[in-house]
């Protein structure tokens, strides 16, 4: 029997054709209607995050005026916005007038398996329903995560009041600082944004634990994980895998309850830091699920060269994201790059894509491992330097002579060493065998303590052992 989130892939297949089908016999006048009158259902669920209904009806159906009464506000208007919901199939209104959760509702309640409660709570903001008020703008501007404008990282064009807004994004021209900023200045709304992600990863982390072979790694650094949710599932899956989590204060301290409920903490080293600043070395696979799309070309490359410079040539990179190729119209990534582009100020990316991000990091594409639902597993690795660069690390360190290599030091330099090692030992064992030679051809030669010095080249061997066989013979 197929796993559940098989179940839900082919669902949401089957939901996409049946809306296809009603939208060839419905009106297009009726089919367009409903679309332009989206934002209520956003405000609407909103509305239902923030009074709680769902929790207000866990323990069975209630009067609009019960309910009223319970969340402190006015009965005939939360009569009708119940109504509302249960027009969108959100809540049940049963015969008698009352109302009662049902399996949409349901997720809605905070300790729901999925809740999207937070979900409803951000994208319902009124800080980002003003930032999709600038999209006209944005499209004007140029705006959507090309990066490389020359502005500093951090700056808010046109926020003085200039009127030139550059690339921003739309939240970075309504409220005059980036989301990230804003949320250091509004922890509400940060709290939301992380339950939402929270949210929207249990979605997927089952398929992508599942669909990539992560038993391989040996220490993985999960780099901006948040709560570490992923990385719960992967180590549960995987008990020998030990890993590492990179995130803000704030954030790991609401990560610690969490892993330590999901029984993986002890397994997990927390890492306070950005991934601007620094990222951890010592792992052997770094994960980046969620973030590179956060950010314009510029600002993921700063993130891609500081995971690079925590790795060694052959370590591998995981970027977990949603891939939206030039000509995607289903799912949720078009829709996601929107909102990455109105937002953050970042974008979607395709396999393409990602492969010249990687290149211009120094990273290799490797593969794409599709995970069930919308993300898939993008795999670069760190390739070896080059023999051009392992010249030019050589120049750098003329004098360091035959000393022991300083921590940091070229790994190229490491893997002569381990060859030169090599070398030296496969030439002790061609003398040994060239003096056994010499005592079989001639008994007569009196046993000796000839001693070889270790030959740099089998050149040396074959001279040494040439010179042995003439004086048995002269003898």
């Amino acid at each position: 029997m197929p796993e559940p989130r098989w179940l839900a892939a082919a669902a949401l297949r089957l939901r996409r054709a049946l809306r296809a089908l009603s939208d060839l016999v419905v009106p297009p006048p009726a089919a367009l209607f409903e679309l332009t009158a989206g934002f209520m259902q956003t405000h609407l669920l909103r509305a239902a995050a923030r009074l709680r209904l769902a929790e207000l009806l866990a323990a069975g159906p209630a009067s609009a005026a019960e309910l009223a009464a319970r969340a402190g506000v006015e009965a005939d208007g939360l009569r009708r916005l119940l109504r509302g919901l249960a027009t969108l199939g959100v809540f049940a209104r049963r015969r008698d007038g009352t109302f009662a959760n049902n399996r949409l509702s349901r997720t809605l309640l905070a300790e729901a398996p999925v809740s999207l409660r937070d979900s409803a709570l951000y994208f319902g903001s009124e800080a980002q329903l003003r930032a999709w008020g600038a999209l006209e703008a944005v499209l004007a501007g140029g705006g959507g995560g090309a990066g490389g404008d020359g502005r500093p990282l951090g700056a808010v064009p046109g926020a003085s009041g200039d009127g030139d807004a550059g690339g921003a994004s739309g939240f970075e021209r309504v409220h005059g600082m980036t989301t990230w900023e804003w949320f250091d200045r509004h922890p509400e709304e940060q709290e939301a944004f992380a339950g939402a992600m929270v949210g929207i990863t249990r979605l997927y982390a089952p398929g992508v634990a599942a669909a990539y072979p992560f038993g391989e790694a040996r220490r993985l650094c999960d780099v901006g994980g948040g709560h570490g949710d992923l990385l719960a599932e992967v180590l549960l899956r995987h008990p020998r895998l030990e890993a590492v989590l990179l995130d803000s204060p704030g954030v790991l301290a609401g990560a610690r309850p969490f892993l330590d409920a999901r029984g993986v903490l002890e397994r997990i080293e927390l890492v306070e830091g950005s991934f601007f600043d620094r990222v951890p070395a010592g792992c052997d696979v770094y994960l980046l699920k969620n973030v590179l799309h956060d950010w314009d070309d510029e600002r993921a490359l700063r993130i891609l060269a500081n995971c690079r410079r925590a790795m060694r040539a052959g370590h591998r990179l995981l970027v977990v994201e949603v891939l939206v190729e030039d000509g995607s119209t289903r799912d949720i990534g078009p829709l996601s790059d929107l909102q990455m582009m109105v937002v953050c100020g970042g974008r979607e990316r395709g396999a393409a894509e990602y492969a010249r991000l990687f290149e211009g990091a120094g990273f290799r594409l490797r593969r794409v491992v599709p995970a069930p639902g919308p993300m898939s597993v993008v795999e670069a690795a760190r390739p070896a330097a080059s023999p051009a660069a392992r010249k030019r690390c050589g120049a750098a360190r003329p004098d360091r002579g035959r000393g022991r290599a300083p921590a940091g030091g070229c790994a190229w330099r490491r893997e002569r060493r381990r060859y030169c090692r090599a070398a030296r030992s496969r030439a002790a064992a061609c003398t040994r065998a060239s003096s056994s030679a010499v005592i079989v051809l001639s008994s007569r030669v009196t046993a000796s303590r000839t001693r070889y010095s270790i030959c740099r080249s089998s050149v040396d061997i074959m001279a040494g052992l040439a010179a042995c066989t003439l004086r048995i013979s002269s003898s």
